[in-house]
């Protein structure tokens, strides 16, 4: 049939996700090579390394979820805040 178009197969959104570490080298490392190694379907995250103390890590994953359309956040490496 003429002037009928062929549906565009739909891709699945996957959630984005933001991961906050204290460190700003070591862990960002770490997680960014997670990334490489983990199936492209199952993982879609943004790393972003604060390197400041706990409360400001906090801050900066709220403030970061209110600017940009993440899914999820995750604040890494607040072992001192929990005096753990």
């Amino acid at each position: 049939m003429k002037g009928r178009r062929r549906s565009r197969p739909t891709r699945s959104v996957r959630p984005r996700g933001l991961v906050i570490t204290e460190g700003t080298i070591t862990e960002c490392q770490y997680l960014e090579r997670l990334k490489q190694e983990l199936p492209r379907q199952s993982a879609s995250f943004k790393v972003l390394g604060e390197g400041a103390d706990p409360l400001r890590v906090v801050k900066r994953a709220v403030k970061e979820m209110k600017r940009a359309e993440y899914d999820w956040a995750v604040c890494c490496g607040l072992r001192s805040a929990f005096n753990l």
